[in-house]
């Protein structure tokens, strides 16, 4: 295109180059692509990772065949279930840049949500896949009459975990029915320390900011965090855990005993 400038331009020429130009420039601003936007990136490189964690194979013969691994980027995620032994040496370094790139995607957003807790899970053989099982129970809804808030966690685990950040951290998870494996049978509360470790003995822990983290799931797909909540270990050592715990939920009920766990030791990998 070429624009000629007359010496002594009269007004009307001067309006309908000013009118062209302000076409030319409307056009050029409505057929640019709009940036992608961060929460964009961030779906696509989930969308990565699951993808690379759907290929492994999942077939199994019984339960014990499967296994759920915290694998994903996102701390606040479930786990996934898979086949034992999970993702493979040789796909692992895969496994780490691509949870490294869901991090650098979202962390931004990620950054100003409260913390997570552990979401438990039950590896199940179904149809010859590994899946987790709470997706398979029909659980009932819970209505005021659900024994909620009464305690009566008569069994209690400690296992090494993750923090949000990957680092190390301790779980204990207060249970009303044993602990024979990898899952954790509902209901269940989960009390999840990560600073300071190990964690000190007679001194009462917060369960809040960076510190820790507590929450109960009473049914499948029924899981909240504690608003608040302290935890007092009176003993901690290469046999287990003992203590006291108290939480408190945004409903305003309040869950509140004491423990004595054993140590499951479970290899835990961090993403």
């Amino acid at each position: 295109m070429t624009i000629r400038f007359l010496r002594n331009p009269s007004p009307g020429w001067t309006t309908i180059f000013s009118c062209a130009l302000a076409v030319l420039t409307t056009l050029s601003i409505s057929i640019m692509p709009p940036p992608a936007s961060a929460d964009d990136a961030c779906s696509a490189r989930q969308r990565d990772l699951e993808a690379f964690l759907k290929a492994p194979p999942d077939h199994c013969q019984q339960d014990a065949d499967c296994d759920g691994y915290y694998i994903r980027a996102d701390s606040c995620a479930p786990a996934i279930v898979l086949a034992k032994p999970g993702i493979s040496k040789t796909r692992g370094p895969e496994l780490l840049k691509l949870q490294a790139r869901v991090r650098d995607a979202c962390g931004k957003q990620w950054g100003q949500r409260p913390a997570c807790a552990p979401i438990p899970f039950q590896a199940k053989c179904r149809q010859n896949r590994c899946v987790d099982g709470s997706a398979w129970l029909s659980s009932k809804p819970i209505t005021a009459q659900a024994p909620v808030g009464k305690g009566n966690y008569s069994y209690a685990v400690v296992r090494n975990g993750c923090a949000p950040w990957d680092g190390p951290a301790i779980a204990i998870y207060l249970t009303k029915l044993q602990v024979t494996s990898s899952e954790i049978p509902l209901p269940s509360i989960a009390i999840n320390l990560w600073r300071n470790l190990p964690p000190p003995v007679n001194q009462p822990i917060s369960l809040q900011g960076d510190l820790g983290l507590g929450n109960r799931c009473l049914a499948p797909e029924h899981c909240e965090s504690a608003v608040a909540g302290t935890v007092t270990l009176t003993t901690y050592d290469e046999n287990g855990a003992a203590g006291t715990y108290e939480l408190k939920f945004k409903n305003g009920e309040v869950e509140r005993g004491s423990f004595q766990a054993r140590w499951q030791k479970l290899r835990q990998f961090c993403g």
